[in-house]
């Protein structure tokens, strides 16, 4: 093949009259899918929107409102992007696409040819092209909305050296079902029965690569299909399952998520003391004994976790509202006869609102307290009577001659 025009010439071709991008109102060029950190978009007449942030929307040409380059909305979503001077060339793949190797030339419809420079695996049938040039970078070609890394040429016998007998196209029912096949992850949504032995191998290819990918996570040993493994990749997903465990383990503060069983002498020992540390700290919170693992500490750190929960025993106590949530019988005699005056103060509090007695504890009230008591709860059952709203709250028992007279007039109203 013959190529004439470099790719850095090709740039400076193409920019000849693009303007520069000010502060105004533009619109997206077709479909708005949201955004993706880096995804590019062209915009109508001129410029280039580049994603700073991820974004879910679906729009059809948004409206693009811009501080100079910076944007502020796009179809009146706040959206973190960037408007590049440039322009966007459109064109479509001659042929199949079956992605990129180092290499290897793609023909595109405006006799460009792209050189590429990484391997990549896709699969379509003449996907479109964006080839987006900037004025301070180098251009980007995006194939069937995936960036691919490479070099643009113009050839001057772009047609040459093609094979005579074009393989026979496949249908679009296959291609998409191969386009599925080919990522790999879903394998139970791939139909396998359809496939050619060519198109089978390669899905085969994608289906490791992608379960290796999820293997070498470690994080997910029961999401990898360990089974398909070679030896050598095998043993990479043990060591990498063993580091994840690990990591997990030396948290200290989920045991029970840590696989113990596998742990090496040394790396068992440095677990052990991550998960005594972990819960020293939580014991000596002192506010969830039960949370403690009183059983593992040592003779001086019991005793240290022991103070601290009594502490915090102590302070739910002196609060005084909750008496249920204290724990009375660890109490000092001293500190014991501080908390009865603070739940003795509590209590006559809530008595003297008068408007909750079944909330008054009235077995511990002092004489001349009981007697405040009786007044306040007199007063607050009076209100709710002569409000006539809520007879049946209305303890009338208790009224006196006067005041139950007031109430019946206000009754009979």
């Amino acid at each position: 093949m013959n190529f004439s025009i470099p790719r850095y010439s090709i740039i400076v071709f193409f920019m000849f009259g693009i303007t520069e991008v000010i502060a105004g109102t533009f619109k997206v060029d077709g479909l708005f899918e949201g955004c993706q950190i880096g995804r590019l978009y062209p915009l109508q007449n001129r410029g280039i929107l580049e994603c700073k942030d991820n974004n879910f929307t679906f729009q059809f040409d948004p409206v693009v409102e811009s501080d100079g380059q910076k944007v502020i909305t796009i179809g009146g979503e706040y959206i973190d992007a960037y408007v590049h001077d440039g322009a966007v060339i459109r064109t479509r793949v001659n042929d199949v696409f079956d992605g990129c190797d180092f290499g290897k030339q793609i023909e595109f419809a405006n006799q460009m040819v792209l050189v590429c420079s990484e391997y990549q695996y896709t699969y379509s049938y003449q996907p479109d092209v964006l080839i987006f040039l900037f004025t301070n970078r180098a251009p980007i070609i995006v194939i069937d909305n995936e960036e691919i890394a490479g070099e643009l040429y113009y050839s001057s016998n772009h047609v040459k050296n093609k094979p005579k007998n074009k393989p026979k196209k496949k249908s679009a029912d296959y291609l998409d079902n191969l386009k599925t096949c080919l990522k790999g992850s879903y394998p139970l949504s791939c139909n396998h029965d359809i496939l050619t032995p060519n198109d089978a191998e390669r899905v085969r290819q994608a289906e490791y690569r992608s379960n290796l990918d999820t293997c070498l996570d470690g994080s997910y040993p029961l999401s990898c299909n360990h089974s398909i493994l070679a030896p050598n990749d095998a043993e990479r997903v043990r060591q990498a399952e063993y580091r994840s465990n690990l990591g997990t383990c030396l948290d200290g503060s989920y045991p029970l998520s840590c696989n113990h069983s596998i742990l090496l002498p040394n790396d068992a020992e440095r677990v052990r003391q991550a998960e005594y540390r972990s819960n020293l700290d939580t014991c000596l919170d002192g506010s969830y004994p039960l949370s403690c693992n009183h059983n593992i500490l040592t003779p001086n750190d019991a005793e240290r976790v022991r103070r601290a929960e009594y502490r915090s025993n102590l302070d739910t106590c002196l609060d005084g509202s909750y008496p249920l949530s204290c724990n009375h019988s660890i109490l000092l005699p001293n500190d014991a006869e501080r908390v009865r005056q603070a739940e003795y103060r509590s209590n006559l509090d809530t008595c003297l609102d008068g408007s909750y007695p079944l909330s008054c504890n009235h077995n511990i009230l002092t004489p001349n307290d009981a007697e405040r008591v009786r007044r306040a709860e007199y007063r607050s059952n009076l209100d709710t009577c002569l409000d006539g709203r809520y007879p049946s709250l209305c303890n009338h028992r208790i009224l006196t001659p006067n005041d139950a007279k007031r109430v019946r007039q206000v009754l009979n109203q």
